[in-house]
């Protein structure tokens, strides 16, 4: 958006592309177009609000979880920032209610708005305020793996040194990769990291802390660059085929699978690849381009490429953590003692693994267990956000707002 800068203080993340930026670039510049409106929110908060038949602003609700994800948020303060957001030009009086997740928003209209006309139900059943899609998502992957908290470490840990004790911060580590890529791990307030330290050592543009349930935190390493570099490199060989006077026949899925199957056969290749070639949200100058490095005579065939380019999006994943984290996390990969306990590997240093575009490429699995602890990562297709919210008001349901 134009004339309001980047802002990413204490736990309010502000840019390009947020709710409340595109909502203050709206105010600036067309504030036409919300002058007949008296709230907002998400388009799931308008849900709830039909559902529960509400008719009022000050029945609009917003979780934390979407609240930040709007962007400016605080999240220990719970609430906007009334003079910040009334630097943006917007009015404070339309934001919604911040209510926490689990908590009750109204009952089920008996009938209600057209909006649902088909719905028609008991006016017994609650309503809950519904949340991101990103930490349910993780809720839901970590409670099929019997973890309630990635915290928590099996047994087996007690008779280690207390130096590798200390280092379970971050024993359930969740990946995904789809089109993009998220890195994240929950932490208690006993486990949590200095956030300043994370601030100062981490890419403040792509590594947040955000509202999870309970009273824990779920920090992110986001990546705008994952899946959709691989997809746009494979599209781009059948572009090179057709160019060269011999068109490809073969199905989307069959390029794909040539594509990953050639880079599997050069997994060791020298080439190497910043991937970056849409930018991050960090505005740095490594990220703002892509590059293809190291070529030599007989490394660049598309095997290599592939590979390097794969590589790379994980690599380059894994880089937007703080440097404590990265070290913290290759550090298990050598460590000698790991190998030392029985089923040590998965009480420390598990990797939940998700996302159509791991799940389906081996090449990338293959780069991630590479980064990891051996036979450390677990591919898990059990990450559903519908999951994760019923068992968030199961665990956390409030009685009441």
């Amino acid at each position: 958006m134009c004339n309001i800068s980047p802002w990413h203080s204490s736990g309010r993340p502000f840019q390009t592309g947020y709710g409340i930026a595109t909502f203050a670039h709206v105010m600036q510049h067309s504030p036409c177009q919300v002058e007949r409106f008296d709230t907002c929110g998400t388009i799931m908060d308008l849900v709830a609000f039909a559902l529960c038949g509400h008719t009022r602003p000050t029945d609009a609700t917003m979780d934390t979880t979407n609240a930040f994800s709007w962007g400016a948020f605080d999240s220990q303060a719970h609430a906007w920032p009334a003079s910040a957001v009334s630097a943006l030009g917007i009015p404070v009086d339309i934001l919604p209610r911040v209510v926490r997740p689990g908590s009750i928003v109204g009952m089920m209209a008996s009938r209600t708005t057209s909006v649902f006309a088909n719905v028609i139900a008991a006016s017994s059943i609650p309503v809950y305020a519904p949340m991101g899609d990103h930490p349910c998502s993780v809720l839901a992957l970590l409670h099929v793996h019997h973890v309630v908290s990635p915290v928590e470490v099996a047994s087996p840990l007690r008779c280690l040194a207390p130096s590798l004790v200390q280092q379970r911060s971050v024993s359930r580590v969740v990946i995904n990769i789809g089109t993009s890529a998220q890195l994240s791990y929950v932490e208690t307030p006993s486990s949590r990291p200095d956030d300043d330290e994370n601030r100062r050592d981490g890419n403040s543009y792509s590594f947040e802390k955000r509202p999870y349930f309970g009273s824990q935190d779920l920090y992110v390493a986001a990546a705008l660059t994952g899946g959709n570099v691989f997809a746009r490199f494979v599209a781009n060989c059948v572009q090179w085929a057709t160019d060269l006077g011999v068109p490809s026949t073969a199905s989307d899925g069959r390029m794909f699978a040539n594509v990953i199957a050639m880079g599997l056969q050069r997994t060791d290749t020298a080439l190497t690849c910043r991937p970056t070639f849409g930018g991050e949200r960090s505005q740095s100058a490594n990220n703002t381009t892509g590059q293809l490095s190291n070529m030599a005579m007989d490394n660049w065939s598309i095997g290599d490429m592939s590979a390097a380019i794969a590589r790379g999006i994980v690599t380059n994943l894994i880089e937007l953590l703080p440097k404590r984290k990265q070290i913290e996390l290759r550090r298990r990969r050598f460590c000698p003692t790991l190998k030392l306990v029985a089923n040590l590997k998965r009480a420390v240093c598990r990797v939940l693994g998700s996302g159509n575009a791991l799940l389906r490429n081996a090449l990338l699995q293959h780069f991630v267990q590479a980064e990891f602890a051996p036979n450390a990562v677990v591919l898990c297709r059990e990450s559903d956000a519908a999951v994760g919210a019923a068992l968030v008001v199961l665990q956390y349901g409030a009685p009441s707002i």
